[in-house]
């Protein structure tokens, strides 16, 4: 089976040590270090049903499919069940969709509260 390639540029786990590691002036194992601990507490809160939020990228989130019967569309009679089970859901955030999208960053939200002094 042949896999699929991904067009354009991706990111992976190599390059972001590489790239923290530079942008930062800290080793590559200390990255790696920095970048494991975080994937690690996002999966701890996700396994403990909890989500991720990482204000202007996005959420993750676990969506819980509950059981159902399935059946066989060659074969319409025949019925199965399909088990619940979790799944991870990513829900991009604004500026991430719009930057993604090639239109502008949000304004950033409007304060509320006491209105600035005019000199």
């Amino acid at each position: 089976m042949k896999s699929k390639t991904i067009p354009g540029p991706f990111l992976t786990k190599r390059e972001l040590v590489r790239t923290m590691s530079m942008e930062l002036d800290i080793t590559q194992p200390l990255a790696l270090s920095a970048i494991n601990l975080v994937f690690s507490e996002i999966c701890k809160a996700l396994v403990a049903g909890g989500h991720c939020e990482f204000r202007d990228f996005g959420v993750f989130s676990v969506n819980e499919h509950k059981p159902r019967v399935g059946r066989n569309p060659n074969r319409p009679g025949d019925t199965y069940s399909i088990p619940g089970h979790r799944v991870v859901r990513f829900r991009p955030g604004r500026n991430l969709r719009n930057e993604v999208a090639g239109k502008p960053p949000a304004p950033p939200p409007r304060r509320r509260g006491r209105k600035p002094k005019d000199d």
